[in-house]
């Protein structure tokens, strides 16, 4: 990790795609300090940020606005060397979410880790109706979210993490991300669901407490959340193609292949509205912990 912008990585991704796990699982790396949600690069002080805050006030002057998003993270580190030297840190990061594409251009000069998942199970999960009101219309944010997955071909330092595979083949992920980001994880991450908040009190991780409220980081992942069935509506036979050709793709897509689909996908506003009872016969999601059902 020599490089200067190998020493800061983003996650991004937006609520209900497994961005809280992936935070947890990069934490366990002795010398990965991930934030969440922080944004120190920002002059507001987030939620996150206030935590910090309250226990090292001297970090108030790094929390400004950048042109570089990555030089606050830097002089973070620098900071984190300076001040807890036996830690060893060398990589710190944080974890935004975020559906616009000027936020991925802004950070498409570091490593970026991105949390997708199916958009059709995305769509009826009950915090994204509250965030998004698809309640009252889907293809707003179904348009939104795909475009985010494709705009991340876009950029040759973004590695993509499907929500079932951190469910299903949760080693593989640990092994393509420590590949990815020229870490060792495998050792470190192994059931890192119970590794999540067991730093002690003089470690600096444990100043965002940022778990206490994302109980799925806690949590062995054994299965999915959502089940649903579809509608039959030409919405459906319009995004999906352009969804599943990508969402499943591992490979490469030329820059004019993407933004032509990103045009296809701005077309498809036109359908709407589309509320949620007429684009699902049916959906159910169940909250991982604590195991409540949901049901519409």
């Amino acid at each position: 990790m020599a490089s200067t912008e190998h020493n800061v990585i983003f996650i991004l991704g937006v609520q209900k795609t497994g961005t809280s796990s992936l935070v947890g699982m990069l934490n366990c790396h002795p010398q990965v300090f991930l934030l969440y949600e922080t944004q120190i690069y920002r002059s507001f002080v987030s939620k996150y940020g206030n935590q910090l805050l309250f226990r090292y006030p001297e970090l108030r002057p790094l929390m400004r606005c950048t042109d570089d998003i990555g030089e606050p993270y830097r002089d973070f580190l620098q900071w984190l060397k300076d001040r807890f030297p036996e830690t060893g840190y060398s990589c710190v990061g944080d974890k935004l979410v975020d559906l616009d594409a000027a936020t991925l251009r802004r950070i498409s000069a570091y490593p970026t880790i991105m949390a997708i998942r199916d958009v059709r199970s995305w769509l009826c999960k009950q915090q994204i109706i509250e965030y998004y009101r698809t309640d009252i219309d889907v293809i707003t944010p179904a348009v939104e979210f795909v475009k985010h997955i494709l705009s991340g071909f876009l950029y040759d330092r973004c590695f993509r993490v499907r929500l079932e595979d951190l469910v299903h083949r949760n080693h593989e992920v640990i092994t393509g991300l420590s590949q990815f980001l020229g870490l060792d994880l495998t050792v470190h991450a192994d059931e890192w669901w119970n590794k999540t908040q067991q730093w002690p009190d003089d470690n600096p991780k444990s100043a965002v407490q940022w778990f206490k409220g994302h109980a799925s980081s806690r949590v062995k992942p054994v299965q999915m959340d959502t089940a649903y069935d579809l509608t039959r509506h030409s919405f459906w036979d319009a995004l999906l193609p352009i969804f599943e050709k990508y969402y499943y793709s591992d490979g490469c897509h030329s820059e004019s292949e993407v933004r032509g689909d990103l045009h296809e996908l701005d077309r498809l506003r036109e359908l709407a509205p589309l509320p949620l009872e007429k684009a699902y016969t049916r959906f159910s999601s169940r909250r991982l912990a604590p195991p409540v059902l949901e049901r519409w």
